[in-house]
Formats: structure tokens, sequence, C-alpha cells
């Protein structure tokens, strides 16, 4: 890891091998062509619900313990609310439980949410990157389901074309947080577990249908 690079910089170098994996899982590349099924789309806006809803949550916590994460998100990059919206189109429940992967990381950040502000920037930083591809994920998704503009796709496309304007503010932001290197340590952490964490609850996604149409 190159100490001279700004943060946001290092965890886009490092978590660049799994962030091609995850390109090639199989519910990633039927997410980017828009062939995913309803009931898969549930099931992953579910498990989407239960991370941010968590994550959410803990931020407000965190921002008590480490004043430096307050205004890293600004108000829009809450999005809970629209996975809610996300969740019901798809015909899915908020009361879903969080999967394996999911779960796991909703564990590490509980855990970082005192201790570990880094942990929790590397989480965000992954989280509000995927809007970049999320806009083409939307675009594919709603030709292929005949929907109207934001329909079932509010999570992936919450900015439309400020996208790039907003993703630009929070790396400045994130860029400017005054993490030691330690703290940069645990950012890349959070980036691979976040990382992790979503390709795993799409796979469990495709599972779960799979032996639902198996019964």
């Amino acid at each position: 890891m190159k100490k001279d690079l700004a943060l946001a910089e290092m965890l886009k170098n490092e978590t660049d091998v799994l962030h091609r994996q995850a390109e090639t899982e199989e519910f990633q590349t039927l997410l980017m062509r828009g062939q995913l099924e309803r009931r898969q789309l549930a099931a992953f806006f579910e498990q989407l619900y239960c991370l941010h809803d968590f994550l959410e949550t803990c931020w407000r916590k965190a921002e008590k313990h480490f004043p430096a994460l307050s205004g890293l998100l600004a108000p829009e990059q809450f999005h809970t609310n629209r996975i809610a919206h996300d969740v019901e189109f798809w015909g899915g429940s908020l009361d879903a439980e969080p999967g394996p992967s999911v779960d796991h990381l909703i564990r590490c950040i509980d855990c970082a949410a005192t201790q570990d502000p880094g942990f929790l920037a590397g989480v965000v930083y992954v989280l509000e990157g995927s809007r970049n591809g999320g806009r083409y994920q939307a675009l594919a998704i709603r030709r292929n389901h005949d929907l109207k503009e934001t329909e079932g796709t509010e999570y992936f496309d919450p900015y439309g074309d400020d996208q790039r304007k907003t993703w630009k503010a929070f790396r400045d932001r994130l860029n400017a947080l005054p993490l030691s290197e330690a703290d940069q340590l645990e950012a890349l952490a959070g980036a691979q577990r976040t990382f992790q964490a979503v390709t795993g609850a799409g796979a469990e996604a495709l599972q779960r249908d799979s032996d639902a149409l198996a019964q």
C-alpha cells in the first residue's frame, strides 16, 4: 500500500481485484443486463435494506464518538427510505432477516461504531461508489421490466445527472478525514468486507430463489 496516495485512491487501488471479481459473478452479470427476476431483485433489496438500516443507525452513534465523521455523508446519502421503496416495489419484506454475508458485515459495523471510524469510512466508500455502476444497472432493469423513471431502482440511481458531481464531492470529503495510518488500514478492511458482503448477498439471493423453485 502506497503511503503517499489519497485515501480514496488507495481504496480504489487496493480493492481493484475484489471489484473485478465481483463484476464476473453471476448475480452481477445478470444485474448489469437487467435480467434478474422480480423475486431475485426482492431478495437482494431485502439484504441491502438490512445493511443500510443498521449502518445508518450505527453511523449516528459513530458521529458522536468520532466527530470527524460528521459531514462525510450528505443528507441525500442516507438511503434506507429509497431501499424500502424498492423492496416494496419488488414484493419483498422489510422484516426480512440478514443473510450470512450481510449479517457478518453488520456485526463488524456494530463493533466499529465506537472503535474504528476508518472501518466505517471504508464501508460507505464502497456503497457510495457502487452508484457509479448503479445508474447503468437501473437503466437495464427499467428497460427489461418496462418500468418508468425510478420505479424499483431508487437505490441504484439516487442522484440522476448529479451522480458524478456527488461522487467527487464525497471523495473530497473522504480524503479530508484526519485518519491515522492505522485508521486507513481499517478503512481498507471495511471496504474489503463490504465488497465481500454485497457480492455474497447477490449469490445468496440466487441460491434462495433456486431453493424455492426446487421445493
